[in-house]
């Protein structure tokens, strides 16, 4: 998988974990220490200027995962 096709399933990842834990936006937005806008964008698809691994790992920490299973389908 192409670097930029990972990049799409992580995204994904990101809007499937929040929906699946009945996560809201504001409640991951603190989780992984980043604002709402910033979600929604990674939700669409789009990588934030300033993202950085703590996030990855903030989402690995939270939900037990290895960061790289965050690049990989979760559904």
């Amino acid at each position: 998988m192409q670097a930029r096709g990972e990049w799409l399933v992580f995204c994904r990842n990101v809007e499937y974990l929040r929906v699946k834990n009945g996560l809201s936006l504001t409640a991951m937005a603190q989780m992984i220490h980043t604002s709402i806008h910033s979600l929604k964008r990674m939700e669409a698809g789009e990588i934030p200027d300033h993202m950085t691994a703590s996030i990855i790992l903030d989402l690995a920490a939270h939900f037990h995962l290895h960061p790289y299973r965050l690049f990989s389908p979760l559904e």
